[in-house]
């Protein structure tokens, strides 16, 4: 067969299809990117939390409440009640007393001595004011020695001593110091001592906790057959103790002990809805006019009923609220077209020149862009409101 040579038929049609498929999947891939990427801002505007201690007048002389003037209608409720509480449990407690022991007095003259009842004595080596008495007198022949008992001069645990040498006071002349002296064999002990005793807050504690009870039953009692909206609160009431009883003095050393109460238990009825929707107005009012009310912050609204006029059948609460208040940004804020093109950084630095922004969170899509798209519709501008 003869030899015609090489047959150039051009580029094959399998490599065109293969470049013209990949000239899409990149003129695809860049259309995609350019129609759908995505830079979302969220602007964190400054916010402030304030808050509120205002007064809110309670009228039992009124049907029907005023919001508008801070007035609330309610009703006055007195009760009457008695209670007692059996075998309140006396605690261990750490008493300071006189701490007492014996020393021997030695006289080492050749003259008979006499010691005084209430002689002073200082421990050696003892700190400054340390210092004892003895308890009996004592008659001590030449070179004799005799045993006292001693107490100290004040309570508590430094009397409490280990056995040493005591000095006497008020002697004459160094002579005397030298040759008569006293020393301990035992310690001094009883300075402080555990009993149980009751004292006058082991008392004042045991009628709190019997008139808090007290206060509660009967704010119960009270409450029986009324709606929900208008009944005594324990922050809408008080009470007052009348007579009290116990079956112990102060200082009295025993386990257990009985008290009894006689209280007065006056309220006035409320609507919690009501007194919140006064507090809320009247915080409303401390904002700026470059600030917004966002919201009451959760936890913060209290009230305490701090008057009762029962004549006049009016009550004052003092309520407290606490709200979150939001600055109001300029509109320049949500110019799209002065981002176009930034980064995270022109971001940061962008939103930092006003006054009312804080700070901002920035997110591109996909995650590899890290520009700003040009298209305005690619651009979202919002507000965190949380």
């Amino acid at each position: 067969m003869e030899n015609l040579g090489q047959y150039d038929s051009g580029v094959p049609f399998r490599k065109f299809i293969f470049v013209f498929l990949l000239v899409c999947v990149i003129v695809g891939t860049g259309v995609v990117y350019s129609a759908l990427s995505k830079a979302t801002v969220t602007v964190i505007p400054r916010s402030t939390i304030k808050e509120i201690n205002t007064e809110v007048t309670i009228d039992g002389n009124l049907s029907y409440p005023d919001l508008d003037k801070g007035i609330l209608s309610g009703e006055i409720k007195t009760r009457e009640a008695e209670g007692q509480d059996k075998g309140v449990e006396v605690l261990n407690k750490k008493i300071e007393e006189f701490a007492k022991g014996r020393v021997i007095i030695r006289n080492n003259t050749p003259y008979t001595q006499g010691i005084k009842q209430g002689a002073g004595l200082k421990p050696v080596g003892a700190p400054e004011g340390v210092t004892f008495i003895t308890t009996e007198r004592a008659l001590l022949g030449p070179k004799q020695s005799k045993e006292v008992g001693i107490v100290a001069t004040f309570k508590g645990a430094k009397g409490n001593l280990p056995p040493g040498k005591f000095e006497l006071l008020n002697l004459d002349t160094k002579y005397m110091q030298d040759n008569i002296w006293a020393e301990s064999k035992d310690k001094t002990d009883g300075g402080i001592r555990e009993a149980k005793i009751v004292t006058q807050e082991d008392l004042d504690r045991a009628y709190a906790t019997l008139g808090k009870k007290m206060f509660q039953k009967t704010l119960e009692e009270i409450n029986k057959g009324l709606g929900l909206d208008k009944i005594v609160k324990e922050e809408s009431a008080t009470y007052t103790i009348n007579e009290k009883n116990s079956s112990v003095l102060v200082n009295s050393e025993v386990d257990f002990f009985d008290v009894s109460l006689k209280i007065l238990v006056q309220g006035v009825t409320i609507s919690e809805n009501d007194l919140q929707t006064v507090a809320e107005k009247k915080i409303k009012n401390l904002g700026e006019s470059y600030e917004e009310f966002v919201k009451e912050e959760p936890g913060s609204f209290s009230y305490q009923l701090t008057q009762l006029n029962m004549d006049e059948k009016k009550a004052v609460m003092k309520v407290s609220v606490k709200g979150d208040f939001r600055a109001k940004l300029s509109p320049k804020v949500f110019d799209k077209k002065s981002i176009a093109g930034y980064n995270q950084a022109a971001l940061e630095e962008h939103f930092s020149k006003f006054d009312n922004v804080s700070g901002i969170k920035v997110h591109f899509w996909p995650s590899f862009r890290k520009t700003v798209p040009n298209m305005e519709n690619r651009i979202d501008i919002s507000v965190e409101t949380e």
